[in-house]
Protein backbone atom coordinates (compact mmCIF):
# COMPACT_ATOMS: atom_id res chain seq x y z
CA UNK A 1 0.00 0.00 0.00
CA UNK A 2 1.37 3.20 -0.95
CA UNK A 3 2.27 5.82 1.93
CA UNK A 4 0.24 9.50 1.21
CA UNK A 5 3.05 12.53 0.72
CA UNK A 6 1.88 14.14 3.61
CA UNK A 7 2.78 11.24 5.89
CA UNK A 8 6.50 10.25 6.05
CA UNK A 9 9.19 8.85 8.78
CA UNK A 10 10.46 11.34 11.18
CA UNK A 11 13.52 11.87 12.06
CA UNK A 12 15.06 11.23 15.58
CA UNK A 13 15.76 14.81 16.27
CA UNK A 14 12.24 15.61 15.19
CA UNK A 15 10.60 12.68 17.18
CA UNK A 16 12.30 14.21 20.58
CA UNK A 17 10.59 17.01 19.71
CA UNK A 18 7.53 15.60 19.38
CA UNK A 19 7.98 13.55 22.49
CA UNK A 20 8.77 16.81 24.49
CA UNK A 21 5.54 19.02 23.20
CA UNK A 22 3.68 15.38 23.99
CA UNK A 23 4.61 15.64 27.62
CA UNK A 24 4.13 19.34 27.60
CA UNK A 25 0.45 18.92 26.06
CA UNK A 26 0.06 15.96 28.78
CA UNK A 27 -1.87 14.32 26.20
CA UNK A 28 0.92 12.24 23.77
CA UNK A 29 1.10 8.60 23.10
CA UNK A 30 4.58 7.45 24.27
CA UNK A 31 4.93 5.50 27.58
CA UNK A 32 8.23 3.88 28.78
CA UNK A 33 8.41 0.26 28.21
CA UNK A 34 6.94 -2.23 31.17
CA UNK A 35 7.57 -5.39 29.76
CA UNK A 36 4.14 -6.08 29.39
CA UNK A 37 2.31 -8.24 26.56
CA UNK A 38 1.75 -6.38 23.28
CA UNK A 39 -1.54 -8.26 23.19
CA UNK A 40 -5.27 -6.53 22.44
CA UNK A 41 -7.60 -7.79 25.03
CA UNK A 42 -11.22 -6.86 25.17
CA UNK A 43 -14.39 -8.02 27.51
CA UNK A 44 -17.21 -9.51 25.65
CA UNK A 45 -17.97 -9.15 21.57
CA UNK A 46 -19.14 -6.48 19.48
CA UNK A 47 -21.86 -9.34 18.62
CA UNK A 48 -22.81 -9.18 22.45
CA UNK A 49 -23.11 -5.13 22.12
CA UNK A 50 -24.85 -5.11 19.48
CA UNK A 51 -27.46 -7.62 20.65
CA UNK A 52 -28.37 -5.35 23.68
CA UNK A 53 -26.20 -6.42 26.72
CA UNK A 54 -25.10 -3.52 28.45
CA UNK A 55 -25.05 -4.73 32.41
CA UNK A 56 -21.22 -4.44 33.39
CA UNK A 57 -19.42 -7.38 34.44
CA UNK A 58 -15.86 -6.09 34.45
CA UNK A 59 -14.84 -3.70 36.85
CA UNK A 60 -11.83 -1.42 35.70
CA UNK A 61 -9.85 -2.75 38.53
CA UNK A 62 -9.48 -5.73 36.34
CA UNK A 63 -9.69 -4.49 32.88
CA UNK A 64 -6.19 -1.91 34.19
CA UNK A 65 -4.62 -5.51 34.40
CA UNK A 66 -4.77 -5.69 30.95
CA UNK A 67 -4.46 -2.74 29.15
CA UNK A 68 -3.56 1.30 29.77
CA UNK A 69 -4.73 2.51 26.04
CA UNK A 70 -8.13 1.49 24.49
CA UNK A 71 -11.90 2.37 24.71
CA UNK A 72 -15.36 0.77 25.52
CA UNK A 73 -18.09 1.77 27.32
CA UNK A 74 -20.14 1.86 30.86
CA UNK A 75 -22.94 -0.53 33.03
CA UNK A 76 -26.07 0.41 31.22
CA UNK A 77 -24.30 1.74 28.14
CA UNK A 78 -23.71 5.31 29.86
CA UNK A 79 -21.28 6.80 27.92
CA UNK A 80 -17.92 6.19 25.76
CA UNK A 81 -14.74 5.24 27.74
CA UNK A 82 -10.96 6.35 26.54
CA UNK A 83 -7.76 4.97 28.39
CA UNK A 84 -5.09 6.98 27.63
CA UNK A 85 -1.70 6.54 30.07
CA UNK A 86 -3.58 4.04 32.47
CA UNK A 87 -6.36 6.62 33.25
CA UNK A 88 -10.10 5.56 32.15
CA UNK A 89 -12.62 8.43 31.37
CA UNK A 90 -15.96 8.25 30.76
CA UNK A 91 -17.34 10.95 28.27
CA UNK A 92 -21.30 10.66 29.59
CA UNK A 93 -24.05 11.95 26.87
CA UNK A 94 -24.31 15.64 28.35
CA UNK A 95 -20.65 15.67 26.62
CA UNK A 96 -18.60 15.41 30.35
CA UNK A 97 -15.29 13.40 31.07
CA UNK A 98 -15.10 11.94 34.33
CA UNK A 99 -12.48 10.01 35.72
CA UNK A 100 -13.93 6.40 36.03
CA UNK A 101 -13.52 4.91 39.21
CA UNK A 102 -11.70 1.35 39.80
CA UNK A 103 -15.35 -0.44 41.11
CA UNK A 104 -17.58 0.46 37.72
CA UNK A 105 -17.94 -1.63 35.27
CA UNK A 106 -18.15 -2.41 31.62
CA UNK A 107 -20.27 -4.56 29.52
CA UNK A 108 -17.37 -4.03 26.45
CA UNK A 109 -14.17 -2.42 26.10
CA UNK A 110 -10.64 -3.16 24.42
CA UNK A 111 -7.66 -2.55 25.67
CA UNK A 112 -3.60 -3.04 25.02
CA UNK A 113 -0.19 -2.08 27.14
CA UNK A 114 0.08 0.95 24.10
CA UNK A 115 3.97 0.66 23.43
CA UNK A 116 5.17 2.13 20.15
CA UNK A 117 8.71 4.05 19.22
CA UNK A 118 6.99 4.77 15.44
CA UNK A 119 6.46 8.18 15.17
CA UNK A 120 5.10 9.52 11.62
CA UNK A 121 3.58 13.43 11.54
CA UNK A 122 0.75 14.40 9.61
CA UNK A 123 1.77 17.73 7.99
CA UNK A 124 -1.18 18.46 6.17
CA UNK A 125 -4.86 18.98 6.49
CA UNK A 126 -6.46 15.70 6.46
CA UNK A 127 -10.14 14.53 6.43
CA UNK A 128 -11.03 11.19 8.32
CA UNK A 129 -10.85 9.35 5.17
CA UNK A 130 -7.61 10.80 4.38
CA UNK A 131 -6.21 9.46 8.00
CA UNK A 132 -7.86 6.76 7.53
CA UNK A 133 -6.05 5.78 4.19
CA UNK A 134 -3.16 6.84 5.66
CA UNK A 135 -3.15 4.73 8.12
CA UNK A 136 -3.70 2.18 6.04
CA UNK A 137 -0.24 2.75 4.23
CA UNK A 138 1.09 2.20 7.52
CA UNK A 139 -0.24 -1.09 8.66
CA UNK A 140 1.82 -3.93 6.86
CA UNK A 141 -1.13 -6.89 7.77
CA UNK A 142 -4.36 -7.25 6.58
CA UNK A 143 -5.12 -10.01 9.10
CA UNK A 144 -3.73 -8.06 12.17
CA UNK A 145 -5.47 -5.78 14.50
CA UNK A 146 -3.10 -2.55 14.93
CA UNK A 147 -3.84 -0.02 17.72
CA UNK A 148 -3.28 3.38 16.66
CA UNK A 149 -2.67 6.92 18.83
CA UNK A 150 -3.18 9.90 17.00
CA UNK A 151 -2.27 13.34 18.75
CA UNK A 152 -2.45 17.00 17.17
CA UNK A 153 -4.97 19.68 16.24
CA UNK A 154 -8.01 19.49 14.20
CA UNK A 155 -10.10 22.19 12.93
CA UNK A 156 -12.83 19.97 13.38
CA UNK A 157 -14.34 16.30 15.49
CA UNK A 158 -17.69 15.12 14.79
CA UNK A 159 -18.40 13.17 17.94
CA UNK A 160 -20.61 11.11 19.54
CA UNK A 161 -22.22 9.91 23.26
CA UNK A 162 -25.51 7.52 24.10
CA UNK A 163 -27.17 8.56 27.25
CA UNK A 164 -27.53 5.27 29.95
CA UNK A 165 -29.91 2.83 29.36
CA UNK A 166 -32.59 0.79 31.37
CA UNK A 167 -33.77 -3.10 31.05
CA UNK A 168 -35.26 -3.99 28.86
CA UNK A 169 -32.84 -2.91 26.34
CA UNK A 170 -33.08 -1.99 22.79
CA UNK A 171 -30.13 -3.15 20.59
CA UNK A 172 -27.41 -1.06 19.82
CA UNK A 173 -28.41 0.00 16.89
CA UNK A 174 -31.56 1.56 17.86
CA UNK A 175 -30.18 2.93 20.76
CA UNK A 176 -27.55 4.97 18.46
CA UNK A 177 -30.60 6.78 17.12
CA UNK A 178 -30.60 8.65 20.18
CA UNK A 179 -27.13 9.59 20.20
CA UNK A 180 -26.07 13.02 21.44
CA UNK A 181 -23.87 14.69 18.78
CA UNK A 182 -21.13 17.66 19.58
CA UNK A 183 -19.26 19.05 17.36
CA UNK A 184 -15.87 19.97 18.70
CA UNK A 185 -13.83 23.01 16.60
CA UNK A 186 -10.28 24.24 17.21
CA UNK A 187 -9.11 21.50 19.54
CA UNK A 188 -6.06 19.55 20.49
CA UNK A 189 -6.12 16.34 21.43
CA UNK A 190 -5.58 12.61 21.47
CA UNK A 191 -7.53 9.75 18.79
CA UNK A 192 -7.59 6.09 20.02
CA UNK A 193 -8.34 3.55 18.73
CA UNK A 194 -8.15 -0.19 16.34
CA UNK A 195 -7.79 -1.31 13.30
CA UNK A 196 -9.90 -5.04 13.23
CA UNK A 197 -9.77 -7.16 9.67
CA UNK A 198 -12.61 -8.23 8.47
CA UNK A 199 -11.89 -11.86 10.06
CA UNK A 200 -13.61 -10.59 13.05
CA UNK A 201 -16.21 -9.06 12.49
CA UNK A 202 -17.73 -10.78 15.06
CA UNK A 203 -15.32 -9.92 17.69
CA UNK A 204 -14.79 -5.99 17.30
CA UNK A 205 -16.05 -3.55 15.23
CA UNK A 206 -13.89 -4.13 11.30
CA UNK A 207 -11.45 -1.61 10.28
CA UNK A 208 -11.03 1.77 12.30
CA UNK A 209 -12.90 2.51 15.56
CA UNK A 210 -11.68 5.76 17.17
CA UNK A 211 -12.44 7.47 20.92
CA UNK A 212 -11.45 10.72 20.82
CA UNK A 213 -10.12 13.22 24.39
CA UNK A 214 -9.67 16.89 24.03
CA UNK A 215 -6.06 17.44 25.57
CA UNK A 216 -7.66 19.44 28.71
CA UNK A 217 -9.34 16.13 29.32
CA UNK A 218 -13.19 18.58 28.99
CA UNK A 219 -14.35 16.74 26.14
CA UNK A 220 -14.71 13.88 23.39
CA UNK A 221 -16.39 10.61 22.36
CA UNK A 222 -16.76 8.00 19.89
CA UNK A 223 -15.69 9.75 16.53
CA UNK A 224 -17.86 9.99 13.46
CA UNK A 225 -16.03 12.53 11.63
CA UNK A 226 -13.04 15.39 12.11
CA UNK A 227 -10.72 17.61 10.10
CA UNK A 228 -7.04 17.13 11.40
CA UNK A 229 -4.94 20.09 10.79
CA UNK A 230 -1.70 18.50 11.89
CA UNK A 231 -0.10 15.48 14.50
CA UNK A 232 1.61 12.53 14.71
CA UNK A 233 0.92 9.42 14.30
CA UNK A 234 2.06 5.86 16.64
CA UNK A 235 0.65 2.38 16.01
CA UNK A 236 1.44 -1.11 17.48
CA UNK A 237 0.99 -4.00 15.80
CA UNK A 238 -1.18 -6.94 18.52
CA UNK A 239 -0.24 -10.47 17.69
CA UNK A 240 -2.27 -11.68 19.84
CA UNK A 241 -5.95 -10.90 20.38
CA UNK A 242 -6.88 -12.54 24.41
CA UNK A 243 -11.15 -12.80 25.21
CA UNK A 244 -12.71 -12.79 28.11
CA UNK A 245 -16.58 -13.91 27.33
CA UNK A 246 -18.81 -12.43 29.50
CA UNK A 247 -22.03 -14.17 30.83
CA UNK A 248 -24.49 -13.05 27.98
CA UNK A 249 -22.18 -14.18 25.29
CA UNK A 250 -24.31 -14.57 21.79
CA UNK A 251 -24.55 -18.99 21.91
CA UNK A 252 -25.24 -18.97 18.05
CA UNK A 253 -24.52 -17.69 14.52
CA UNK A 254 -26.31 -17.45 11.44
CA UNK A 255 -24.03 -19.10 9.03
CA UNK A 256 -24.66 -15.95 7.03
CA UNK A 257 -25.80 -12.79 7.95
CA UNK A 258 -28.42 -10.85 5.98
CA UNK A 259 -28.39 -7.36 4.67
CA UNK A 260 -29.77 -5.98 7.57
CA UNK A 261 -27.93 -7.59 10.09
CA UNK A 262 -24.65 -6.67 8.46
CA UNK A 263 -25.68 -3.16 8.17
CA UNK A 264 -26.44 -3.05 12.05
CA UNK A 265 -22.98 -2.98 13.08
CA UNK A 266 -22.08 -0.02 10.56
CA UNK A 267 -24.77 1.96 11.48
CA UNK A 268 -24.26 1.82 15.45
CA UNK A 269 -20.53 2.13 15.35
CA UNK A 270 -19.61 3.64 12.13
Amino acid sequence: MRMKAWLRPVSLTAALGLTLAALVWNAGCTQPYSGKSSAEFQNATIDALLDGNYDGDMPFSELKRHGDFGLGTFDHLDGEMVALHGTFYQVTSDGHVHVADDAMKSPFSAVTFFRSGTARPLTAAATYHDLQTALDGMRQSDGRVFAFCVEGRFAHVRVRSVPRQKPPYRRLAEVTKEQTVFDLKDVSGTLVGFWFPESLRHVNVPGYHFHFLTNDRTAGGHVLDLKMIDGTVRMQELKVVKLALGPHAPATRPAQETPPAAGELDSAEK
